[in-house]
């Protein structure tokens, strides 16, 4: 039987003790040192607030995890190689001097930017928002027990508002007016497919049926239209609808979405999407890895555009001076006759046509990259000292023609033209054909290796939520059942009295438990207490 040590005790007169023991109280005994044992005892005496303390404990950790809401998590992986340029093949050998290895940073940026979350909000409509109301804190827990089930459940405490499980909603089509931008409107569920519409001061303005569009004027703002195209309610439970501005959803889709590079410089980036819409969460990350695809094809189409539009103005004049040169060389010949050039005038002539071209090509070069590069840039100062030098040399060469007799000038200048400008319109006329050849099988310098698989769940971790809570629960009723006897008086060992006081004690008499409940029995019923020892021996 466990039954608590306090006694009294019994001693005789004893000397008057010394003024430091005179000096000496209650608390003083309770503050000697406590050994193992003792804490054991205060463990048995208060075993039962500690059990019940625990069990309430692990049990709220349990319920607050079964009703919390799961978080999931899904990802997506991507490749970017080095980029290669698609402008001019006559550029193809200066590209080294503006073209480095894959900056994940850029494309980390690229992916979080407007232009691709705010692309993947319009496509699926992300700043829509339309869900059933739940009741408060622990609603939406109840609601998952009926996920997937064919109806709906019945409501809780006669809260016919609430959605306790099995509701749907999707709203294909929310337009307001401005004012009414980020506004939470209330949907009404009614009979066979019919609903109102509550403004946010709960002011009924519109009636619908599900599958047929609603519209509303308001004043002489913009009007409203809703398409709901499917709703499973019970008639009179509610259901939250919003249109968010664009910024606002692309801000609630950035929170959820992360972007990492695995790895220093290796251009594989890992797309994380988080959420508690495990349907939508692969929908909406592997919509957003095909817009930033699509988007860097595009981009690589646009150089190529861009040159194209380059070669096509210069196409057309050079085709000119091809037949002007033609025609003259054509025109001399039949004037002259046929007409030998000397060894001499040959070599000056290939050497000529060969500068020219040269020359031809840098400036082509020079002149698109102006396109993307001010003057004083280093490729473009290097072009020109290209340039200049190629021009000293032709200098040279045209001083040794001008010595040649007037016959052989005259043929030479004018082969000379033909050659360099049909070199050089051949040579553009190919650039532009493959050009339009690369164009038309862009695929960009990205590609999606891993697309978005069933989301994960994350959160919340229930075992360890419960653990946590047992743990909790454990150590506070053990602080409790401390603090509660450290409130407690009395002596429980006698030999503390002989020890710090100096009395003698000659005897004690243990407390029952049996005697308390006689001595309240006989309260009530005014009977004798009886014997203790006869009752309970």
């Amino acid at each position: 039987m466990n039954q608590s040590q306090n006694h009294t005790s019994d001693h005789q007169q004893a000397p008057t003790p010394l003024p430091s023991q005179q000096a000496m109280s209650a608390g003083t005994l309770l503050d000697s040192s406590v050994n193992l044992a003792d804490y054991i005892g205060v463990l048995l005496e208060y075993k039962w607030l500690i059990l019940i303390l625990t069990i309430l404990s692990t049990l709220g950790g349990g319920f607050f995890a079964a009703l919390s809401v799961p978080i999931y998590q899904t990802d997506v992986l991507l490749q970017v190689d080095e980029k290669q340029s698609l402008g001019m093949a006559a550029l193809s050998d200066v590209t080294g001097l503006f073209e480095g290895e894959v900056s994940t940073t850029d494309e980390i940026e690229i992916l979080r930017s407007r232009m691709v979350l705010g692309g993947a909000v319009t496509k699926l409509g992300l700043e829509i928002s339309a869900k059933p109301k739940y009741f408060p804190y622990i609603g939406r827990g109840i609601a998952r027990r009926f996920d997937g089930a064919i109806g709906v459940a019945k409501p809780w405490l006669g809260q016919k508002e609430y959605a306790w499980g099995g509701e749907k909603i999707n709203v294909e089509t929310l337009e307001m007016p401005e004012n009414m931008i980020g506004q939470a409107l209330t949907l009404v569920a009614g009979s066979a497919g019919s609903y109102q519409i509550l403004d946010s001061a709960g002011q009924h303005f519109l009636d619908g049926q599900v599958g047929a569009r609603a519209e509303a004027r308001l004043g002489d703002e913009n009007p409203f239209r809703l398409f709901v195209s499917n709703l499973k309610a019970r008639p009179g439970s509610h259901c939250i609808i919003k249109r968010n501005a664009p910024s606002t959803a692309v801000r609630a889709l950035k929170s959820g979405f992360s972007v990492s590079a695995k790895g220093k410089n290796s251009g594989i980036l890992s797309l994380v999407y988080t959420g508690a819409d495990k349907v939508q969460l692969p929908t909406v990350l592997n919509t957003i890895a095909d817009i930033y695809v699509r988007q860097n094809v595009e981009h690589n189409s646009a150089e190529a555009e861009k040159s194209l539009f380059f070669l096509a103005k210069q196409l057309p004049p050079l085709k000119e001076r091809v037949n002007a040169a033609e025609d003259a060389y054509n025109a001399y010949r039949i004037e002259h006759g046929s007409i030998d050039l000397a060894y001499e005038t040959s070599a000056v002539l290939t050497g000529l046509v060969g500068l020219d071209s040269e020359l031809s090509s840098l400036q082509q070069k020079r002149d698109e990259l102006r396109q993307r590069f001010k003057e004083i840039h280093p490729t473009i100062l290097t072009l020109d000292k290209n340039i200049e030098q190629l021009q000293k040399q032709k200098s040279v060469l045209e001083k040794q023609a001008d010595k040649l007799p007037n016959t052989q000038q005259d043929i030479l200048r004018l082969s000379r033209d033909v050659k360099v400008n049909t070199a050089l319109y051949t040579k553009l006329l190919n650039t532009s054909q493959e050009l339009r050849v690369a164009k038309a099988g862009m695929v960009g310098n990205v590609r999606i290796i891993d697309y978005a698989a069933a989301p994960n769940p994350i959160k919340p971790k229930k075992q360890l939520i419960v653990t946590i809570a047992f743990m909790t629960g454990l150590l506070g009723g053990i602080l409790m059942a401390l603090i509660l006897r450290s409130f407690k008086g009395g002596v429980e060992d006698p030999n503390e009295l002989e020890r710090v006081l100096g009395l003698s004690v000659y005897a004690s008499v243990m407390h029952s438990d049996n005697q308390t409940k006689m001595t309240k029995k006989r309260k009530e019923n005014n009977n004798n207490i009886g014997i203790l020892a006869e009752l309970a021996p």
